[in-house]
Order: structure tokens, then sequence, then C-alpha cells
């Protein structure tokens, strides 16, 4: 009866009775605070009153907001208090100021959160993330608006999912946060959309395959966290010397306190030296720079708890730059460049790094440690290649090493996705320089070739580009006539026929393995063998020369014209040499 008294009082008496009713107190607010939502969207005052006054007793009482959050109208409540504020002369100063929201935040005992006890500071937390995040939406210039990657936003939303999912036996209490959930995931998504998808899980309290064990019941926090990562690098014979129980104490952490300290404190461990103290960056700062996480050094990267470590906090930043930068960016194409760039360095730092192994431990018998590659990096690497086209295009033409590049086609199907990509730039003469084209021609057929059965079309389209430079580079491979091959050399001093005639003999022998069932590309092989073999017949037919650099031309060519040979042969001999 209470709650249609104070709906139809909302509707019927004038703004000094509501004023009145407010003035007796909470009990009729808490009970239905829809007469002070209506009292809310009817004020038109200048300055702040009394509604302001009942706002922020609510928002500074734990207890308070456990109620109020429980009330379908809780968040009608929030909205009409922010707009009731904007609707005045500025300056606009919220109830919920970003300093006042960060000391609650911390002053919350994340170890025990999870507890009874603490419920109703936990929901006073959320229902002041959801005032700031409102107001910031609203009024996104204010010079008191929050930094929403600096909250625990995250941990509030599971906190109202949680308590949404539980029930609760309060009026109206599944319409209540269940509306605030839903404003909450819209604010979240439209300010920062990376936290959403950055929510996380974990299983605690397993035993690790290097026999720790690290309970739920322990107290983690940041600082020890920091200090396990720290111990881990200082030494190999430590106690943890694969970074195992340091992965598990910053899940552990992760799922108790926010995680973006959790970050702060592990980045900084990791970045530091034996000699020097964790390194300390915002979290900011990471988020619009995540490529300061790979100036970690190499013992960092060989372990393999510290290795995830790294990858989990990397993935989260990446989002977060992402956001970060199709929003302050001038256009859309802008942002793209720039993430591309972005994403090319990580993808190539990771791939050097994966290209020679993780060492994960002693193999079996006391031999040496195992090689082995880390199928996390190999999972970040796919996820990065398929979202983000050009990755392996711009890496093709940046002279990478053969073992990375034979990482990538190992690992990485999805590298034919640049296939057009890499056309195009083999294409484009001008784009590149001679050793650059025929380079990046190497890296495109040995893509086209051992991805082929997921694209015939794009693989085909490839082959073609890459094996036209490698006709139209013959003569840069043998060559000028009659003086030192090492003539040729480029800007930086290296010799160009020694890099083609690498790339050439490593085109040659990937020819040499493609499958015979494939029709197309082994058509393609043997015409392409075949114009080499002429050239090296015309080439050696050319007289007028004589002396060393006649011996060294006649001996390369009939190294090509073997390694033909020899393609022909693992093509099933299909061409007449």
């Amino acid at each position: 009866q209470m709650a249609g008294v104070c709906r139809w009082l909302s509707s019927k008496i004038e703004m000094c009775v509501l004023k009145g009713i407010h003035q007796k107190g909470l009990t009729f607010v808490m009970h239905d605070p829809t007469a002070t939502v209506e009292a809310m969207s009817r004020n038109s005052s200048k300055t702040s009153n009394e509604l302001d006054d009942l706002m922020k007793k609510i928002l500074a009482d734990p207890k308070l907001c456990a109620d109020i959050i429980q009330h379908k109208k809780g968040c009608a409540l929030v909205h009409e208090s922010i707009m009731m504020l904007v609707r005045r002369p500025s300056p606009h100063i919220p109830l919920v100021l970003p300093l006042s929201l960060e000391r609650l935040a911390q002053s919350l005992p994340w170890d025990v959160i999870g507890s009874d006890n603490h419920t109703a500071q936990q929901s006073q937390l959320a229902l002041q993330i959801v005032y700031a995040l409102k107001f910031l939406d609203c009024q996104p210039q204010s010079p008191f608006v929050i930094n929403p990657r600096l909250v625990p936003l995250k941990e509030s939303l599971a906190f109202m999912e949680s308590c949404n999912k539980n029930g609760s036996n309060g009026i109206d209490s599944g319409f209540g946060l269940a509306a605030l959930c839903i404003a909450l995931k819209e604010l979240i998504s439209k300010h920062c959309p990376d936290t959403l998808h950055a929510i996380d899980s974990c299983t605690v309290g397993r035993e690790t395959s290097d026999g720790l064990m690290v309970s739920p019941k322990h107290t983690v926090n940041p600082m020890i966290v920091s200090d396990a990562i720290r111990d881990c690098l200082s030494s190999c014979d430590g106690v943890d010397p694969s970074g195992l129980r340091a992965e598990k104490m910053f899940m552990i952490c992760r799922s108790k306190h926010p995680s973006f300290e959790v970050d702060v404190a592990a980045v900084g461990a990791i970045l530091s030296s034996l000699k020097s103290q964790p390194k300390f960056y915002s979290y900011m700062a990471l988020c619009k720079d995540p490529l300061i996480i790979l100036k970690s050094r190499a013992a960092a990267w060989k372990c393999r708890g510290l290795r995830s470590i790294i990858l989990r906090i990397l993935e989260d930043l990446m989002s977060a730059n992402e956001c970060i930068a199709v929003q302050s960016s001038a256009s859309e194409s802008v942002a793209l460049e720039y993430l591309t760039a972005r994403d090319t360095i990580i993808v190539r730092c990771i791939v050097f790094a994966c290209a020679s192994g993780f060492t994960f431990g002693g193999c079996k018998n006391g031999g040496t440690p195992c090689s082995k590659h880390c199928m996390l990096s190999v999972s970040m690497i796919r996820s990065i290649v398929s979202k983000r086209r050009g990755i392996i295009a711009a890496l093709a033409k940046q002279d990478l090493p053969d073992n990375c590049i034979d990482w990538i086609v190992e690992f990485v199907p999805e590298s034919l996705s640049d296939a057009p990509d890499i056309s195009f730039l083999l294409s484009e003469k001008g784009m590149l320089t001679a050793t650059q084209r025929l380079t990046a021609a190497s890296a495109g057929l040995r893509i086209a070739v051992a991805h082929s059965p997921r694209g015939e079309a794009i693989a085909n389209n490839l082959m073609l580009a890459s094996t036209a430079v490698l006709l139209d580079s013959f003569a840069l491979v043998v060559g000028p006539i009659g003086v030192p091959v090492s003539v040729l050399r480029e800007e930086n001093g290296q010799d160009v026929t020694n890099v083609c005639r690498k790339a050439m003999f490593d085109m040659l022998k990937t020819i040499a393995t493609i499958s015979p069932k494939n029709i197309y590309l082994k058509n393609e092989a043997i015409i392409t063998l075949s114009k080499i073999a002429s050239q090296c017949k015309s080439e050696n037919a050319a007289g007028g020369i004589s002396g060393v650099a006649a011996s060294r031309r006649k001996a390369l060519l009939k190294e090509i014209w073997e390694t033909c040979l020899q393609a022909n042969t693992a093509l099933g001999g299909a061409m007449q040499l």
C-alpha cells in the first residue's frame, strides 16, 4: 500500500509537498524512491538543494546503497540525480569525485571481499561507479570526470551480476539489479569496451606441474606477486625456476584485487633488473603504450609462468590501447594504420623469440633442456594475424631470418590471408629494393605452397607473383658479366648478388616441396623451372669472357641447373631439361 501511495503522490502532489516528504527522512525514499525520482525530474533549481543532500547521504552510506540497488527505481534515481545536476548552470560538480572513488576502491579489503560482511561496501562502490560513469557520459569534458580504467569496473560488474543471479528478498530486487547491470554494461561498452572482453575467471588451489601449491586461503596482494616475480628472475635455481608459482599467485591475486593494480605491480617486477627496484608505470601509461612490456629481458620469456603473465597482460593492454586509439584518432584509417604498425612490432618480437624455442626445463635422462614452442604465443600470433590484415606482408619485406619465416609458415596458417597484399608488394617495383622484392617473394612462395589448401585461388595468385619476381631477378643472381660478383652492393653495404642467390635457391627448394597432386601449382612450378633452365643455357652459351669471373659464373649456372633438375625430379620429372 505504501508503494501505491508514493506512486500516486509523485504525480499528484506539488513540488513543495514532495520536498516536505524528503525532509522527514529516508524512510519513504528507501521504501520506494519513485517519488524522489519524480521530484528530481521536475526540479529546476539553479543551486544544490535537499534532493542533492538526500542523494549524497545515500551514496555515503554502504547500507543504504545496498538497499537502493535492490529497487527497480535505483538506476532511475542515479540517472535523474545526474540530469538534475547538468540542468544547472556551470560548474557541474558531481557528488562522486575521482579521488574519493579511488580511495573507496583502495579501502576495500580485497583479500576477503567475497564474504557477506563486505556486501554493503561493494554495493556502495558499484553504485558510485554507476553514478560516476553516467556523469562522464553526460559531461565528458568536465574536469571532475573519472578515468574508467583506474576503477575496478570488472570487479563491480561481476559483483552485481553475481547478486542479480543469486537473487535477493528485497522489494523489486531482481528488476533493480538487472537494470543497474544493464546500465553499467552499456556505460562500460561505450567508454572502455575492452573491459567487457577482459572479464575472466581462474581456477585456484590446484597443484602445479612442479608440485607447487598456492591455496586461495593464502593472503595474496599485488606486492606479494611482485616479490614472487622478482624471486623467480633472481635465480634459475630458486624455489620457482619455471615461474609457475608466480603465475598461480598472479591469477589468484587478479581474482581478488582490481586487475589493473595487479598488472601494474607485475609489469614493474618483470621490467626490473637484478640491481634495481621494480619500475613503476601507471596503468594508463601501459594502456597508451603496450610495447613497454616487450622491454622485459630474455630471462622472463624463458620462464613458462612469467611468459604466460606477460602475454596475459599484453593481451589486455592491446585491447585497451585499441579502444583508446579509435576514440582519440582523427579518423578510422589513422587508427587502423597505427594499430597495424603496433601489431607488426608485437608479432615480430614474439616470432623472433619463438623461432629459437623456449626452455621449459630439463629433459629426460638428464640431457640438455628441451626446446619446445609456446602454444600460448602461437595462439596470440594467430589471433593478431587473423584480425589485422597486412602484418605478414609488412614482415615479409623486413628481411626476417629464415627461422622466423619457417616458424610463421609452420604455425600461422592465417598468413595466407595476406596473400593479396604480398602480391601487390611484389607487383609494384618501386616500393621495394631488388633484394627486398626477392626476399618477400621467397616468403610469399613458401606461404602459398604450405597453405594452398586453405585458399587455392589466392595461393595460385601469390605463387604467380612470386615466381615472376624470381625470373626477373635472374640477372642479379648470376651477377654482371666479366666483373667480380660482389660489385653490386646496397647502401648498407650488403652484397646484392649473395642475397638474391640465397633467395633463389630457397625458392627452388620450396618448389620441390609442391605436392604432385596440386595440379595448378605443379604446372606453374614446371613452367618456372623451364624458364630458369633456358636462362641458364643462354647465359652459359654466352662467350667473350674468361678467367676467374667466368669460372665462378659457370659454376653458379651449373649449381642452379642441378637444383632445377632436383626440383623437377621431385615434381615427377614432367619437364625435359
